[in-house]
């Protein structure tokens, strides 16, 4: 997948599907499952697929044990396309360890991207911990993409970095400190902003890239967004923007139910 790691030029005018990507950690799956949901209620179909792995939630899941070519691809998109007429939301990619699903294959991506409404990409391994920096070659960016989501885990904060942090070297670097530092809410931004807003903008100019703060409480998730304004470049449906406005409320999702609270 070596033409998904790299940059490009800005974006054409928004095309269909809409294609998201989220990153970092914390609450990736979480929130790409409630953007899902809350689509899905619209009559839309939604595509989950990973760019490295995710695990197979919600709606239907459709998998192969290896990419397939050719004839095998038609089928395969063809089977998804039959999914999410009958269900709305479908997970598929390849099996891989620990019962997770990795990148399908870009043959059938290809073919079975029109038949979707949205396409919500995982693009980054955290391994269940709230925060991470990520390393070279990460996250993995599809080329069609529309957005960019960064989730960061705030639980993080009041503990060390050894015991909550993904990639603790690449953290110790960017924040020049050790594992045993005691991680602040000031630091978990400096990660997003050195680690993911920097790089993602520099090598995918005219992509929104845009941060999501996680908070959890015991059976909850819920999000705060940032109060500044990002620039959509060629939101010709407003899709993009609407995006952003429910991601400055908070959400909260019970358990693996979807229930959104008003801002």
């Amino acid at each position: 997948m070596e033409e998904v790691r790299s940059g490009g030029p800005a974006r054409e005018p928004l095309s269909r599907p809409v294609c998201i990507c989220v990153a970092g950690a914390g609450g990736k799956t979480s929130l790409i499952h409630y953007l899902a949901a809350r689509e899905a209620e619209k009559g839309r179909k939604v595509l989950l697929v990973t760019t490295t792995h995710i695990l197979g939630q919600g709606g239907a899941v459709s998998v192969r044990s290896a990419p397939p070519t050719g004839e095998g691809a038609r089928l395969w998109a063809e089977e998804i396309g039959t999914a999410l007429q009958r269900y709305g939301v479908v997970t598929a990619g390849v099996l891989a360890r620990e019962g997770k699903l990795a990148w399908m294959g870009e043959e059938t991506y290809g073919l079975v991207r029109e038949k979707t409404d949205w396409i919500l990409a995982e693009a980054d391994g955290s391994r269940h911990l709230p925060t991470k920096a990520p390393a070279d070659g990460e996250p993995v960016i599809l080329p069609d993409t529309d957005a960019i989501l960064v989730t960061q885990g705030m639980e993080a904060a009041g503990h060390p970095i050894g015991e909550v942090c993904h990639r603790t070297a690449e953290v110790c670097r960017l924040l020049g400190c050790g594992e045993d530092t005691v991680l602040t809410r000031q630091q978990i931004r400096i990660l997003y902003r050195e680690g993911y807003e920097k790089k993602l903008k520099a090598a995918f100019p005219g992509i929104p890239v845009i941060p999501v703060w996680v908070y959890r409480e015991p059976g909850t998730w819920e999000s705060v967004r940032e109060q500044r304004e990002p620039e959509f470049i060629g939101d010709e449906q407003g899709q993009l923007r609407e995006i952003h406005w429910r991601l400055r409320g908070i959400f909260r999702l019970p358990g693996d139910s979807v229930s959104p609270l008003a801002p």
